[in-house]
């Protein structure tokens, strides 16, 4: 798996491993496997142009909304990482087949 390439080379400011991107910019989140929480809801995610062309979007490589899976994405522990991966391991199976 990798990053985007906006993520890496420079185009995107990165802050604690976070960045912010407008709506039209969408593609630079094109990846193998992604992660979403939007504390406004996925709907207003998933209404953006483009969001659904996504790679991992389109493979079901993603998980979206789910707070407890980003909790374990964002401070993993010896506790969390089994029960992620366990979580996960669906879209990582897809998104390793990709």
């Amino acid at each position: 798996m990798t990053l985007p390439e906006a993520f890496t080379d420079g185009t995107l400011q990165v802050e604690n491993d976070r960045v912010m991107i407008s709506y039209e910019r969408v593609d630079d989140l094109s990846a193998d496997f992604m992660g979403m929480y939007a504390t406004e809801g996925m709907d207003k995610i998933r209404a953006i142009a483009g969001y659904d062309k996504l790679p991992q979007v389109e493979s079901g490589a993603v998980v979206e909304d789910d707070k407890s899976v980003m909790a374990a994405l964002n401070i993993p522990s010896s506790l969390s990482n089994a029960w992620l991966l366990d979580t996960i391991k669906d879209q990582l199976k897809i998104a390793a087949e990709a």
